[in-house]
Order: C-alpha cells, then sequence, then structure tokens
C-alpha cells in the first residue's frame, strides 16, 4: 500500500513531551492525565504514546475545566464522567 505523507500525518503518535509542549504545562502534568484516565494513551514496550484522535478529544472534554493539578483533574474527572 502507499500513502501519501498528508494522509500519514495524522496517524503519527504523539509523546508525553508533545502533549506538554501543545498543552503548555509539564511533562508531569501529562503523566497525571494519563494515570488518571483523563488522557488515554497506548503502552508501547516501556513508554506511552497518544493518538492525535485522543489529544483532540481531551481537549474537547477538558474544554472550560481546571485541570492544574491533581486535585482539580480528580475533580475535573468526577463531573465529565457523571
Amino acid at each position: 500500500m502507499n500513502y501519501d505523507k498528508e494522509t500519514l500525518k495524522d496517524l503519527v503518535p504523539l509523546t508525553h513531551e508533545d502533549v506538554a509542549e501543545l498543552m503548555k504545562t509539564s511533562v508531569q502534568h501529562v503523566y497525571e492525565w494519563r494515570e488518571l484516565g483523563l488522557l488515554k494513551g497506548i503502552k508501547t514496550g516501556k513508554g506511552w504514546v497518544f493518538t492525535q484522535e485522543e489529544f483532540r478529544k481531551f481537549q474537547r472534554n477538558m474544554t472550560g475545566y481546571d485541570i492544574s493539578n491533581r486535585v482539580e483533574a480528580l475533580r475535573t474527572m468526577k463531573e465529565v464522567r457523571q
């Protein structure tokens, strides 16, 4: 199968560092979001990656919420899941 670069660009996974840079936050926050289940990742050997689709979903679901620390992220998670 031959795919052009435009088709494949949405398939490139994001790392914790990528998400942190895009969200203008620390890598530690991204780890917390993943551990809490706010941002779902894919385990790849020793690390984790995130699909761009999942990252977009995370952005949509978290818009308007405070996820700046673990306490607020937990509160948000409970509210979003209700």
